[in-house]
């Protein structure tokens, strides 16, 4: 949830730099494969204050 409350909080304090799931089409389809999670990591780097 971090991700969404950075992203739609407005806050002079933060700001994000970028978003999205660190991986390319086959790593995605080889988690999904592997049975690791049905859910994809998803990163979010900030720029504090």
């Amino acid at each position: 949830m971090i991700d969404l409350i950075l992203e739609y909080n407005t806050n002079p304090y933060h700001k994000t730099i970028n978003r999205g799931v660190p991986m390319n089409k086959e790593e995605r389809e080889q988690f999904f494969e592997d049975k690791i999670s049905d859910h994809l990591p998803y990163v979010v780097r900030v720029k504090t204050r």
